[in-house]
């Protein structure tokens, strides 16, 4: 399911032009929602335990969470280099990714709430479940962390279809994946994730010029 999941997506948006609407982003999040029920309820029904499995128990956090923070400041401008140097070599013409667009140019209050609700809530919860939690701890198993991490990573980037930015998100992805193996838990990474997404908002709004 997930593999034609992913075909689907990146294959439809080869080369088109996505327009993000409302509706669509509301579809985004049920469609992320029943991924997500799918692989929770599957694992369950396996005998799987979720808090072990995806590290739902953050015992250290307290620990974890400065190293995690300079972790995000060390990791976040290079992303944002490696975005903007790509897009001015290789498509200097070519826009942010499109659900940015939708949030930079939408002149009503609830889009541009319901945009921020699903970058900064919803996507870094699903997201790290399916990318970190799910497909990096299976392949984890049999090809070992690294080319887990990578693979991962790459389908992390690939899935958001926008090829400016694929470079920075692949280096964001095995960023999550480190702090996700070294912490054990799902919920640091997932808060970078959503740190991350809202630092891009909110830069989009100040520097609108700059690609992200």
């Amino acid at each position: 399911v997930l593999s034609v999941w992913f075909v689907t997506i990146i294959a439809q948006s080869a080369g088109a032009s996505l327009t993000i609407t409302v509706s669509g982003i509301l579809a985004s999040g049920v469609i992320y929602a029943g991924i997500v029920g799918m692989l929770i309820t599957l694992l369950s029904l396996r005998g799987v335990s979720l808090a072990k499995a995806f590290g739902l128990q953050w015992p250290k956090w307290r620990e974890d969470l400065t190293w995690v923070g300079w972790a995000f400041l060390a990791v976040l401008p290079i992303v944002f280099c490696v975005q903007w140097l790509v897009s001015l070599m290789v498509m200097p013409d070519e826009q942010n990714q499109p659900l940015l667009e939708f949030w930079m140019k939408s002149p009503d209050v609830l889009p541009r709430a319901l945009v921020a609700v699903m970058a900064v809530v919803f996507a870094p919860l699903a997201e790290e479940f399916i990318f970190r939690g799910y497909l990096y701890g299976v392949a984890k198993q049999f090809v070992g962390p690294l080319w887990a991490g990578l693979a991962a990573s790459l389908l992390f980037a690939a899935i958001h279809v926008h090829l400016p930015a694929f470079a920075g998100l692949f280096l964001l992805a095995l960023a999550l994946t480190l702090i996700y193996e070294i912490t054990g838990s799902i919920w640091a990474p997932v808060l970078v994730h959503a740190l991350f997404n809202g630092l891009s908002l909110v830069l989009s709004l100040l520097w609108p010029e700059i690609p992200s």
